[in-house]
């Protein structure tokens, strides 16, 4: 036979009821036929099998079984590269088989030819090795169906396409500007809404915070000069002045003394403590924890001041009459004192404190 066109793989698509394929590329034995389906959806190739999955008669294909609609079947020369034909030098000479001999060579040279013509080259001056060009190639790809992956993902939670992402992100912006924030919530199911709700903030100085698992409020803006704590129960925000200035008095016994208005758990006070019309006084700092004291100690050395690391409140008379006290607690709305009393002293303590919280 003659050989004058040039070699292409055959694609056809399955449609319904057919099973029947016509190849159009010269080929010498039905052996050297093979097929490949190709899901067109899912890029996903499945390798058909010559005498098990198809048959060629002639110069039709028959598949087997019907193949899924929609997919599309390539048909391809697989030619071994032998040569089975044993020359003689001797009796006539077999032009048909020297024939046969030469069609299959230039089969084999279009098939190697459409492979080369499907593969990555290099120029010829390239010192670059192509292994090392398709590895790169390959990661390449892999990194940009992971990033494709990602963004899809990223797409899918926020609720919209790619068209639309410029459109959503104009009209956030605008209703931003407007004084409005947009709320963003995953539904919990994986498919993220956008948006789903909208907190309105319509005073400056307005803050949002998270007030339960998923949920936003809004916490107002706060008085001049308050500042931002958590309350009591350390779950929410919420505003305070945060100091408190007060006084209070004690008769000189041994106990606990609670004192209440402070209008908030306090975390630090500061104390001024004195005995009324005489030099005994002390200042004195407190946590709960540390105690922390500068006393006038004049009682025992005159015109004396001394540092004490137990107590917070030392009114100091003599080597042997002193009253003294520290904090017990911090309590919801103020502090409780625990005071102890040695020798005998007649007249009342005088605190000033400042608490902070």
């Amino acid at each position: 036979m003659t050989i004058s066109g040039i070699y292409e793989p055959d694609k056809q698509l399955v449609t319904t009821g057919l099973k029947d394929f016509e190849i159009s590329f010269e080929f010498i034995e039905n052996s050297h036929i093979a097929a490949t389906m190709t899901n067109l959806t899912t890029e996903i190739d499945t390798e058909l099998v010559n005498g098990v999955d198809f048959t060629v008669s002639g110069t039709t294909l028959t598949t087997t079984v019907q193949q899924p609609v929609g997919d599309q079947i390539t048909m391809y020369l697989d030619m071994p590269f032998i040569q089975l034909t044993d020359y003689i030098n001797t009796g006539d000479l077999d032009l048909e088989n020297i024939e046969a001999d030469y069609d299959t060579a230039v089969l084999e040279r279009q098939q190697l030819l459409d492979t080369f013509n499907r593969s990555l080259t290099v120029p010829v001056t390239s010192d670059l090795d192509p292994e090392d060009l398709v590895d790169d190639l390959y990661a390449a790809e892999a990194n940009a169906a992971a990033s494709a992956s990602a963004a899809a993902d990223s797409e899918t939670a926020a609720g919209v396409s790619a068209d639309e992402a410029a459109a959503s992100a104009a009209s956030i912006e605008k209703g931003l500007e407007v004084g409005n924030l947009v709320q963003l919530i995953d539904d919990g199911g994986g498919e993220g809404v956008f948006p789903t709700a909208v907190v309105g903030l319509t005073t400056p100085g307005d803050i949002l915070h998270v007030s339960a698992a998923s949920k936003l409020a809004r916490l107002a803006k706060g008085a001049a000069n308050y500042k931002l704590f958590m309350n009591a129960a350390g779950l929410l925000p919420e505003w305070g002045v945060g100091v408190k200035i007060g006084s209070f008095t004690r008769a000189t016994t041994t106990g606990t003394q609670a004192v209440t208005g402070v209008g908030f758990k306090p975390s630090h006070i500061i104390f001024i403590a004195n005995l009324p019309s005489s030099d005994q006084m002390s200042i004195g700092f407190d946590d709960g924890t540390a105690h922390l004291a500068l006393y006038d100690s004049s009682g025992i050395s005159l015109h004396t001041y001394n540092n004490l690391s137990t107590d917070s409140i030392v009114l100091l008379v003599n080597v042997s009459t002193a009253y003294q006290g520290q904090v017990q607690s911090l309590d919801a709305d103020g502090f409780t004192v625990d005071w102890v009393l040695t020798g005998a002293i007649s007249s009342t303590a005088n605190v000033s404190y400042i608490a902070f919280r």
